[in-house]
């Protein structure tokens, strides 16, 4: 058959859909349609034409007739990716090139070695079996793997945006978190959207998405405990046993943390990185003994301050490594445990998408706002009294209070208390276009922190750094890593935790001097292009996954 010129050819073909439901089938067309040089091959019939056509394969379901019809012809690259188990039956000839052949990491090839036994011993002479532990894809196969997650079932396209330099993906990161990023977890989505960006292969996983009840999806988890223990039997011991050190909650977390263990091997993920040190943490430890691979940890402020010591030492050491997003956190988990290997990577924002807001109209009455959830450590009591002292010097400003949390009645009665309800407005929670409408108005973002009863505190809020990028003027309490970003008198204010006459002394200022708010602003955004863009924060982080990881963990 003769190719087709490459101006008409794809570059790409995604075949072996038939499998799938009319409905599902439907919906991956209509996907596949939006992606410039990618056809959908959905009758098995002339897949073997379209071969030749096409410079890459990419195969969801059906890959051993597209591994056989590679093996006899070579045309093109595949990565296989199968829900579904089946033998491999083909093996390419040794002297092939790698691009001519791809092994799929999935149930059918990483862990079964009778099928491996079987697919050597019906091997012509001179010929090397296409199921091999791991997919040599980073080796020499160009076809880049669509970014997955477990929030959904939708597949997604491949798309040209998650290949790398070269051509080579570089190997498949896994992030576990605590619940599926909603509508107001910007930290987490433009985290995820900048790795897409970086080119990075991406696994999402969530714990609250995860199977949980061996009553309710028996098969689905003793399916992943069956693989895990073929794979390595030792190792699946090894898991049982430290699940079973952890007493009920352990026992509770085996069926559901086995099934991401068998998931991450089935989806080659090289490395696992838990965003949180509470539940994530949990199961991505548990996960990693099962699946044998490395796993790291993000921090998060509340997590380091509420974690049982105990607790605290055993993830952190179990680890390969632990991301935290301030010195003063650094020093806490590092006297915490001493010999975990804990890096301090200031988080960043995606500074083209938090633009220098447009001046304030002339004339427009003083307007300060705080956002964040309505708990203790926040201190927003101390901000309604520094608006108090302020009525009562005359100075006309009025206060936004964006969030919500078990404070809420108790910090209206006090606006209520003073009489201050015309002038401080608690809005609840505010969707990102109407929050961009609040910093546009503001002349001034406060955070008056402070240390909680229960220890817990503010690190490097991510509602500051968005402030700060915007080009508000701020004024901070100096707690834990806050004064790290913010410089008084250079990019901000800072004045002492709980002290609403010093609050509203620097608000005063900032009211009576707009020349200060502006120089001061103007330097907030200087500090945020220079340490904190997040482009920055997510090259050092996968930097760190790469160093710290030479190896994997033993069988």
């Amino acid at each position: 058959m003769a190719r087709m010129p490459a101006a008409q050819r794809p570059r790409a073909i995604l075949a072996g859909a038939a499998s799938l439901p009319p409905d599902r089938r439907a919906e991956l067309r209509q996907l596949v349609a939006r992606v410039d040089g990618l056809g959908l091959l959905d009758d098995d019939e002339g897949l073997e034409a379209l071969i030749d056509a096409a410079d890459v394969v990419l195969a969801t379901a059906g890959y051993h007739v597209v591994c056989e019809l590679l093996a006899r012809r070579a045309s093109a690259p595949c990565s296989c990716r199968a829900p579904a188990p089946a033998p491999p039956r083909a093996c390419a000839p040794s002297g092939w090139p790698p691009r001519a052949w791809c092994a799929c990491s999935t149930l059918a090839c990483s862990g079964r070695r009778r099928w491996r036994r079987r697919c050597r011993r019906s091997s012509p002479p001179g010929a090397r079996s296409i199921s091999r532990p791991r997919c040599p894809v980073p080796r020499g196969c160009a076809a880049p793997r669509a970014p997955s997650s477990s929030f959904s079932n939708h597949p997604l396209p491949w798309s040209s945006r998650h290949e790398p330099a070269g051509g080579f993906p570089p190997r498949r990161l896994g992030v576990l978190l605590e619940t599926p990023p909603g509508l107001f977890d910007t930290a987490i989505s433009e985290e995820l959207a900048g790795l897409q960006r970086l080119g990075v292969p991406l696994s999402t996983y969530a714990v609250a998405s995860l199977p949980q009840s061996w009553l309710r999806q028996p098969l689905v988890l003793a399916a992943s405990h069956l693989q895990l223990l073929d794979s390595s039997p030792w190792r699946y011991l090894r898991a049982i046993s430290l699940a079973a050190a952890r007493g009920r909650r352990g026992w509770r977390q085996v069926g559901r943390t086995g099934w991401l263990a068998a998931q991450l091997q089935r989806e080659d993920v090289s490395h696992l990185h838990a965003h949180g040190i509470a539940a994530p943490a949990d199961v991505a430890e548990l996960a990693s003994v099962f699946g044998g691979l490395a796993f790291s940890i993000a921090t998060r402020d509340s997590d380091i301050y509420l974690s049982r010591p105990a607790d605290l030492n055993r993830k952190l050491h179990a680890a390969r490594f632990t991301v935290t997003g301030s010195d003063f956190n650094l020093r806490v988990l590092r006297r915490t445990a001493p010999s975990a290997t804990v890096l301090r990577l200031y988080r960043g924002v995606d500074l083209a998408a938090y633009r220098p807001r447009p001046p304030i109209a002339a004339g427009a009455p003083p307007t300060l706002l705080a956002v964040g959830r309505l708990v203790e450590k926040k201190g927003l009591d101390t901000l309604i009294d520094a608006c108090r002292l302020l009525r009562g010097r005359g100075v006309a400003v009025h206060c936004r209070i964006v969030g919500e949390g078990p404070e809420r009645d108790r910090l209206a009665a006090q606006i209520e208390q003073h009489a201050l309800g015309e002038w401080v407005r608690l809005l609840g929670t505010l969707e990102r276009e109407r929050l961009r409408e609040q910093f546009s108005q503001a002349t001034a973002f406060v955070l008056p922190s402070r240390v909680a009863a229960d220890g817990d505190r503010d690190g490097l809020p991510r509602v500051l750094l968005e402030a700060m990028a915007l080009g508000l003027p701020v004024v901070a309490s100096r707690v834990s890593g806050i004064p790290e970003l913010v410089r008084h008198r250079v990019n901000g204010m800072l004045v002492a935790a709980e002290d609403p006459a010093a609050l509203a002394d620097a608000l005063q200022q900032l009211i009576e001097s707009p020349a200060l708010a502006v120089q001061l602003g103007q330097s907030a955004r200087l500090t945020m292009q220079r340490d904190f863009d997040s482009e920055r924060h997510l090259r050092a982080l996968l930097e760190a996954s790469r160093a710290l990881q030479p190896q994997p963990l033993p069988a």
